[in-house]
This record gives structure tokens, C-alpha cells and sequence, in this order.
């Protein structure tokens, strides 16, 4: 949807189709912590503060996972980089916007925040896989 497909692509996902995402347990469990911190800790001042520097710590390592998974998509050209880099960090954007909301701090949003993003990005490699599988049935014109 809105990348335009061209030679050079389809060669890069022939020659090498992407993984599936290995489940992100560090990145997961970082963010339970984070949603438990929320919901928990958030009674004393001691808590509070806690809270506010480790949801910093998360924010930043939250953010730099965030970019650095779209380079699981790194061989379909720039545009579609662009596309995909925006796309995660409009979501990450949204959650941590979400956050600030008071009372919204009892959601687990960071743990579903993360699973959701990991079953993305598997729909999405799937999706190129499938494609690389049906490219290599194709043949180029007056090969058999």
C-alpha cells in the first residue's frame, strides 16, 4: 500500500526472504514490570519516583526496540522503510501517549503494546514470505 514494487525488490526478497521475529521475552518482560510499577507502586512518593525513572528507562529502550525491529524489513528499499518506521512509531507514540492519560496507568499498555507489535510484525514478514514463495514460481520470459 503505497510502495511501488519494483526489480531490485523482488530480487533482494527471492534471494532472501525475512525471518520470523523471535518473541520478544526481554522487551516483554521489561514491559510487565512497567505495567505492574504502574499499577502498584504509584501509592507512595517513593513509588511515584520509581515509577518515573524507570518508565523513562523503559520510554528509551521501548523507542530505540521500536526502530530497530524495522530493519527486519530492511531489504524492501527506503520507501517501504520509511512506511513501516513511521508506522511503529506512531503506535509506540500513541501508547506512550496513553500513558500520560490519568488512570490509564491500571492498563497493562505496554505489555500488549509489545505483544501487539511482535504479532505485526510476524503478520508482516509472513506476508513477504509468502510473496518470495510465489515469486519463485514464476519464470522470467523463455525460461523452463
Amino acid at each position: 500500500k503505497g510502495h511501488p514494487v519494483d526489480d531490485e525488490d523482488l530480487e533482494a526478497l527471492k534471494e532472501k526472504p525475512p525471518q520470523r521475529p523471535d518473541f520478544p521475552i526481554i522487551m516483554v518482560s521489561m514491559a510487565i514490570v512497567k505495567d505492574i510499577f504502574d499499577m502498584i507502586l504509584t501509592a507512595t512518593l517513593v513509588g511515584i519516583i520509581l515509577v518515573v525513572l524507570y518508565s523513562a528507562f523503559y520510554f528509551v529502550v521501548s523507542f530505540v526496540w521500536t526502530l530497530t525491529r524495522v530493519s527486519r524489513v530492511s531489504f524492501v528499499g527506503k520507501q517501504a522503510i520509511k512506511m513501516v518506521r513511521n508506522k511503529a512509531v506512531k503506535k509506540w507514540a500513541v501508547r506512550n501517549g496513553l500513558e500520560l492519560v490519568p488512570g490509564v496507568q491500571v492498563l497493562p499498555l505496554a505489555t500488549f503494546f509489545v505483544i501487539l507489535t511482535h504479532y505485526s510484525d510476524t503478520k508482516l514478514v509472513q506476508t513477504f514470505v509468502q510473496a518470495a514463495e510465489m515469486l519463485e514460481g514464476i519464470k522470467p520470459e523463455g525460461e523452463e
